[in-house]
């Protein structure tokens, strides 16, 4: 007998190729202009709900696009990092095959929730390089990343034994309202993991192992917080 989970998790299967095949390509990386000229159009679908939630430190509006009504929230959040347009690219896309009533998306019982761009500022800062062909020399002159204090992913508000932060970034106080209004089943800010690649896990506690191909992985032991990237063949690990 099935469980309301289980059925969730069956309803909400989509073929991954077969959406891939409907992406179109792109010559550059899309700018935080041509995202929000997609989303405002998209205003005149009654199958889009678009909120502007915020602004941004410089002033930039900062949308959430609601599209359907499934059993299962999900919630997508890009340039979660600002010098990461790949999220872009996913975002721009999603939107266009949700506006195109993809069959593989539209067929799975999902609430799409989607913040196109959650730091418009620090993704326009970068423009210099991600709308022009890619050369290193570019990408090193027109790079800006924040500090990690005020990255939108590293400012949520924390209380932990000695540890105490309460000062999250305006655009983490708009993403911690939107978590809190969706309160989605399933959570997701986009990233590039540029430069690295693979995957990267995170927990918090002090023994894990890992069953892997290349052997069982053991994390440092100590209580601390690790971080492990999967990369290819290799399994490297940090801890923080």
């Amino acid at each position: 007998m099935l469980t309301p989970s289980d059925t969730a998790r069956r309803t909400a299967t989509i073929d991954v190729a077969a959406v891939l095949a409907d992406v179109r390509g792109f010559k550059t990386f899309v700018s935080v202009q041509t995202l929000h000229t997609l989303v405002d159009s998209l205003r005149a679908d009654p199958g889009f709900q678009i909120n502007e939630v915020g602004t941004s430190e410089g002033g930039k509006p900062i949308y959430h696009v609601r599209f359907g009504s499934g059993s299962v929230k999900v919630l997508l959040v890009g340039w979660i990092d600002a010098n990461e347009p790949i999220s872009g690219l996913t975002a721009f896309s999603l939107l266009t095959l949700l506006a195109a009533r993809n069959p593989g998306l539209i067929a799975a019982d999902v609430e799409w929730n989607l913040i196109p761009c959650i730091d418009p500022d620090g993704a326009a800062l970068n423009e210099g390089w991600s709308q022009h062909p890619f050369s290193l020399e570019r990408y090193m002159r027109d790079f800006h990343r924040p500090a990690g204090r005020d990255q939108v992913d590293c400012s949520f508000p924390i209380k932990h034994k000695r540890l105490s932060f309460a000062s999250p970034v305006k655009e983490t106080r708009i993403l911690m309202s939107v978590l809190a209004e969706v309160r989605p089943a399933f959570y997701y800010p986009l990233h590039n993991n540029s430069g690295a690649m693979g995957a990267w896990f995170e927990w918090s506690k002090c023994r894990l192992a890992i069953d892997h191909p290349s052997g069982a992985i053991t994390p440092a032991r100590g209580g601390r917080a690790t971080m492990a990237h999967w990369n290819q063949s290799r399994f490297r690990r940090t801890v923080r």
